[in-house]
């Protein structure tokens, strides 16, 4: 019984997380002074076949539904962005850093949420700049070598 109880618990827990960060990303679209853009897994379809810079992208593409940008140059929608995505990190959304990098005043995050089987269901990349803030979501099933072979890691 005490198992029936504590799988419920951490089901109702994993959804009310992710219900949060579906949440977080209806606020932002509907935010006047944030710019949204939303790939449809079929035009994602396209890029595949597109030729980008030499960047293998047809694997992780094939893996993808749906990719979505986030981005404003606007001081209040900023603001409200960097407090979202604050948030979202630290209430426990089941997001894990995978990398952080800054230089000089340009700040740009990774990180990945894993499914029930091990691979990515979404990767956030979050991009901080003095006057910009991005958000790039990826969201599908793919690993973490689908991710190197589009950056050459591989």
């Amino acid at each position: 019984m005490k198992k029936i109880i504590l799988t419920v618990l951490v089901a109702i827990t994993a959804f009310s997380a992710v219900k949060a960060q579906d949440d977080m990303f209806k606020k932002l679209g509907n935010d006047k002074n944030i710019s949204v853009v939303y790939i449809s897994k079929a035009l994602l379809g396209l890029a595949g076949n597109m030729n980008l810079g030499g960047a293998d992208v047809k694997g992780l593409v094939s893996k993808l539904t749906s990719l979505e940008i986030y981005s404003s140059e606007n001081a209040a929608a900023i603001k409200l962005m960097k407090a979202e995505a604050e948030k979202l990190l630290k209430d426990g959304s089941q997001l894990e850093t995978l990398m952080k990098a800054k230089d000089k005043d340009n700040i740009v995050s990774f990180v990945a949420k894993k499914g029930k089987d091990g691979k990515i269901s979404e990767l956030l990349m979050i991009s901080e700049e003095p006057d910009e803030f991005s958000i790039i979501r990826f969201l599908g099933s793919f690993t973490m070598e689908d991710v190197e072979k589009v950056t050459g890691g591989n």
